[in-house]
């Protein structure tokens, strides 16, 4: 982005091989969808859940929606809010289509139809971080038979 104070240093390439990212946030900052009371998204709690939201929607849409600045990410003042809409954008999307595998390589579907949508494998890469930790909590380690 022009005038941004990294523009001389940093540049996008594509990669020659597939990388899986990993993506660390702090303590509690993507957690598990029932701390969000995700059941009621639009509903009014407590300030722990309501703090809990922002810091959920506000991650998700730093790591999943371009922007300039941060005020760009709400809605009304609210990230969740702004997460909410597209949410809802993405679901009545005519081309979602929740059966679809990622394309391969060479598919350029994933791009961005605008540069200020939240991209579409976004909302796949939160389901697979909320089902591994839904598949890591309360389990320990299968008893080794050896």
């Amino acid at each position: 982005q022009a005038g941004h104070p990294g523009e001389k240093y940093l540049r996008l390439k594509r990669r020659d091989k597939l990388a899986i990212p990993r993506i660390s946030a702090g303590q509690g900052k993507l957690c598990n969808l029932s701390e969000l009371k995700w059941t009621d998204p639009s509903g009014v709690y407590d300030s722990i859940v309501t703090k809990k939201r922002e810091d959920y929607a506000k991650h998700a849409l730093m790591l999943f929606k371009p922007f300039a600045d941060l005020d760009e990410l709400r809605c009304g003042g609210s990230y969740w809010k702004k997460f909410l809409n597209e949410l809802r954008a993405h679901n009545e999307s005519p081309a979602n289509d929740p059966h679809e595998l990622p394309g391969l390589r060479g598919d350029m579907s994933h791009r961005l139809i605008s540069s200020d949508q939240f991209w579409k494998r976004g909302f796949q890469i939160l389901q697979n971080m909320q089902d591994r930790e839904m598949a890591s909590s309360g389990s320990g380690r299968a008893r080794d038979p050896v």
